[in-house]
C-alpha cells in the first residue's frame, strides 16, 4: 500500500471535500510475505525500490505491522487533505486466508477510526461467475462491484438536498476492445 499513499498526496492534494473510493490491493497479502515486504525489490511486487530481483525469498511468520501502519497512514492523509474516504474490502472469490485475514485488519481500523468500510469478503466470495480468476472481474463482475460501490456511497454525494454528482459516459456500454478509443 505504498502506491496508494503516493497517489492520494501527489494526485487528491488539491481536492479538498472530494470523495476517495480506495479498494484494498490484493497484491498486499503476498507483499507482506516477502522478506522487505513493501520495500522489497521482487520483481512482480516492488513498488519503491527498482524491481530487480526474480528470487525473492518468502518468510513463514508474516508481520501484519507495516499493512496496519499504512492503513493507518492512508486514513491520516485523507483527513489532513480533507478528503471523505470510504475503503472497501480486498476484493476476491473463494476462499484465501491471507486476503480474509488482511480484510479483518482492515474493518477493525476503519471501525476503530469512524471510516466508511464496504465489506465484500462474504458477497463476493460465492460469486465466481463474476471473476475470470481470484481477484480480476469479468465485466459482470465490473458492473456489479459498481453498483455496490454507487450505491454505499451516493448518501455522500449529496450536501443541503443539492445533488455533488456529475456523471461522465466514457464508453456508450461496449466493452472495451483494442480498437475502441478512451474518447468514443
Amino acid at each position: 500500500m505504498r502506491n496508494p499513499i503516493n497517489v492520494i498526496i501527489n494526485k487528491l492534494g488539491n481536492k479538498q471535500g472530494k470523495t476517495l473510493i480506495l479498494t484494498l490491493p490484493s497484491n498486499d497479502a503476498y507483499v507482506l510475505g516477502l522478506k522487505e515486504n513493501y520495500f522489497s525489490d521482487d520483481w512482480r511486487y516492488a513498488s519503491v525500490v527498482p524491481a530487480s530481483n526474480k528470487n525473492s525469498s518468502l518468510i513463514k511468520n508474516i508481520s501484519y505491522e507495516p499493512y496496519i501502519r499504512n492503513l493507518n497512514m492512508i486514513i491520516e492523509v485523507c483527513k489532513l487533505l480533507q478528503l471523505k474516504l470510504f475503503i472497501t474490502s480486498i476484493v476476491y472469490t473463494g476462499i484465501n486466508l491471507r486476503f480474509k485475514t488482511l480484510n479483518e485488519i482492515a474493518r477493525n481500523i476503519c471501525n476503530e477510526n469512524n471510516v466508511s468500510f464496504i465489506d465484500f469478503e462474504d458477497d463476493f466470495s460465492n460469486r465466481s461467475y463474476l471473476f475470470y480468476d481470484e481477484v480480476h472481474f469479468l465485466p459482470e463482475g465490473c458492473e456489479y462491484y459498481a453498483k455496490i460501490i454507487f450505491d454505499n456511497v451516493k448518501g455522500s454525494l449529496y450536501t443541503d438536498g443539492v445533488n455533488k454528482l456529475d456523471i461522465y459516459r466514457i464508453c456508450k456500454d461496449s466493452i472495451i476492445k483494442e480498437k475502441i478509443l478512451w474518447s468514443e
